[in-house]
């Protein structure tokens, strides 16, 4: 009994002290402004006049609070304070203690002061298999035209041609505002865009051009797209220099560029004379990959003066012309998608070479010693036409190319070797056409059906006259004449179709393709000599060819791509039966040959993390000759060279293999790369 009457007297010793300490309260709700309760809001209690916080409370998820305060505190030396993350602050007095105080918060925006983060370290920016560059950060007040930026890009390298390698792959396609204005002539666009217009350089790995069969067949390319600031979009821009120098040096440069949405265009006038090469603005750099694509592979010129190759030196430094250079290409983007391209110019140059050579062959008993010196002119035009027709949407593609060249080429030579003057004219005008026609469109269960057909003619009548009186006891039994007449003309038709169907897949995407070419030429030269007294005859009866040639192809592939995960690939299994046949009455040859081939393609990816990957590549062709190594009547090539055959067609074999590991580190900006590879023909 004491000991509960202890606990009792200590209970309430405890309750009376803290009545002492907190015997006043305040209570209330705080809401919104729609009645609402507002829960974590802070209730503060303040001192009068500093602001000083005496109490607080949190609002409970109903918006109520309890609030307690000092037994001696006076209620008109406080006032409450309500506040809350998204709604204005409310104050209010305390009339009396204890009291019950209710708060009506209206909601608020608070704008967080801007932060900016500051670096002089420039940034790439990785998505997926597209890696940005901002263009200004690698720039300098030296760098013309985004070439110049270009070549300063990490991962990126650029040949001496302009070929643009990233990650030792060449690019096949720079695009602009991602429109394809140009194909795979991007020295155009490198050599001629003002660096300050280019907003970023984005390098797309894996590219499938065809957007309808993105995501179900593996791209292996790797492309540029080039996007710009507004004021490309909106204005022309362009750049224009006119420079001259002594003794009669001029740089002449007019261009105009836009790129908005709609309408696309790079048109410029160059004209020069100072050693800048503008043949090389017109390089194709996917040309080995456009004819192995198509099929068909033009006839090579035959016929040369023999002039002396190009030093291992930069070109500008030994290289003599005249020449200008008039650029169009425009790109107009019209109603559902459909696109409307015309790229077209004309070069006209003048260069000329100087060489001389002196050549001792020291003999046992004896020292043979010639001197040879050569002054050449070579007088190349070109004519370029193209017309192309496209749509590229993710349900429907269609393209048509119309391409006309034509070309003419003048070139002389006075060449003396040992005090005996020879002069050369060469002349040489091949004209071309083809039309290259693609449409795919999807069918029943999301597969789809692709049509090709393309078809080219080619003709490139050469001819070159060598004298007076050249080799006269080779050419011309000892008797002097006036000039060896050599001409050759290798008139080719071509024209490849097929048919393939696509079936996409959860995992992969199957492909059936059979398709059709056939290839037609005729080899037609003739070796003339022209007598002293103008009369003509042929040089000898070997010196004559008119060789016919025709090579037709059946074929039929199965292909299998893993578009995506962190293993993509393709692999194709083409089969093909081939039928040639090739005759020249003159010398009694009639022959033929059969032949079923099997050459099948891997290439495969596999994603070791983000950035990094392995590489593996096979494949096994077999090529046949050309029409070129099987003709039998003798060609003066050069005046050095007497050639002919006389043996059966090439057969080759030629199996490759490679091997590579890639790692990148695009916040650090490292590149590397190793790679291995086998080669057996």
């Amino acid at each position: 009994m004491k000991q509960i009457l202890t606990l009792a007297v200590l209970l309430f010793a405890g309750i009376l002290f803290s009545s002492c300490g907190f015997a006043q309260a305040i209570t209330g709700t705080v809401k919104d402004s729609a009645g609402n309760a507002v829960p974590y809001a802070s209730v503060n209690l303040r001192v009068k006049p500093a602001g000083a916080i005496a109490a607080y409370a949190i609002t409970d998820v109903k918006g109520m609070y309890v609030l307690h305060l000092p037994a001696n505190g006076q209620h008109d030396s406080f006032y409450l304070e309500a506040r809350c993350m998204g709604y204005k602050t409310a104050n209010k007095a305390v009339a009396s203690l204890p009291a019950t105080v209710h708060f009506r918060l209206s909601a608020s925006v608070n704008q967080l002061q801007e932060v900016v983060v500051k670096s002089s370290r420039p940034v790439l920016r990785t998505h997926g298999d597209t890696l940005s560059y901002k263009a200004s950060q690698f720039s300098n007040v030296q760098d013309r035209v985004i070439g110049d930026v270009i070549k300063r890009l990490p991962g990126i390298t650029v040949a001496a041609d302009g070929t643009i390698y990233y990650n030792n792959k060449p690019v096949t396609t720079v695009y602009l505002g991602g429109d394809n204005l140009l194909d795979d002539k991007y020295n155009i666009a490198t050599g001629t865009i003002p660096n300050g217009v280019v907003d970023e350089v984005q390098v797309i790995d894996n590219h499938q051009p065809i957007k309808m069969l993105q995501n179900k067949i593996a791209g292996h390319d790797v492309a540029i797209n080039l996007t710009f600031k507004d004021k490309a979009k909106l204005h022309v821009v362009g750049q224009e220099s006119i420079g001259a120098g002594l003794p009669g040096n001029y740089n002449l440069d007019l261009n105009a560029m836009i790129f908005n949405d709609k309408f696309k265009a790079i048109n410029y006038l160059k004209s020069d004379n100072t050693g800048e090469d503008l043949q090389r603005e017109l390089t194709s750099h996917n040309s080995d990959n456009n004819q192995q694509a198509t099929g068909n592979y033009t006839p090579a010129t035959v016929l040369s003066l023999g002039s002396a190759n190009n030093l291992d030196l930069s070109r500008e430094r030994y290289f003599f012309n005249r020449a200008a250079l008039l650029n169009l290409n425009n790109l107009v983007n019209l109603k559902k998608g459909l696109q409307l391209r015309i790229n077209a110019w004309y070069l006209h140059d003048k260069q000329q070479q100087d060489y001389s050579q002196h050549t001792s062959i020291f003999l046992p008993g004896d020292t043979v010693q010639y001197t040879e010196t050569q002054h050449n002119q070579f007088n190349p035009s070109a004519l370029h036409t193209q017309f192309t027709l496209n749509e590229n949407k993710e349900k429907y593609y269609f393209n048509n190319a119309l391409t006309i060249d034509a070309n003419r080429r003048v070139n002389y030579s006075r060449l003396t070797t040992n005090d005996s003057l020879l002069k050369q004219v060469f002349t040489d005008n091949p004209l071309s056409f083809s039309n290259e026609f693609n449409l795919v469109r999807p069918v029943k269960a999301n597969n789809m059906v692709e049509f090709y057909s393309y078809i080219s003619h080619f003709a490139g009548p050469e001819s070159r006259t060598v004298g007076p009186g050249y080799n006269a006891a080779t050419f011309n039994h000892g008797l002097p004449y006036a000039q060896l007449m050599q001409t050759v003309n290798v008139p080719t038709w071509f024209a490849n179709n097929y048919i393939s169907y696509k079936i996409p897949g959860n995992t992969f995407t199957q492909s059936f393709k059979m398709g059709y070419s056939v290839q037609s030429q005729v080899l037609a030269s003739k070796l003339s000599v022209l007598q002293s007294n103008n009369t003509t005859n042929l040089q000898s009866d070997s010196a004559v060819n008119h060789v016919g040639w025709s090579n037709k192809k059946l074929y039929a592939e199965a292909g299998y791509d893993l578009p995506e995960g962190k293993l993509k690939g393709s692999l194709y299994l083409p089969l093909t039966f081939q039928q040639l046949n090739y005759s020249d009455i003159h010398y009694k040859l009639n022959k033929s040959l059969s032949r079923v081939y099997f050459n099948p393609q891997l290439n495969a990816r596999y994603q070791t993390s983000v950035e990094n990957f392995v590489s593996l590549q096979y494949s096994f062709h077999n090529d046949v000759g050309t029409i070129e190594d099987i003709y039998q009547g003798s060609i003066l090539k050069d005046y050095r060279t007497l050639y002919a055959n006389n043996a059966d067609l090439t057969l080759r074999q030629n199996q490759s293999a490679s091997a590579g590991f890639n790692y990148r580190k695009a916040v650090k900006m490292f590149f590397a790369g190793i790679y291995a590879s086998y080669n057996h023909i």
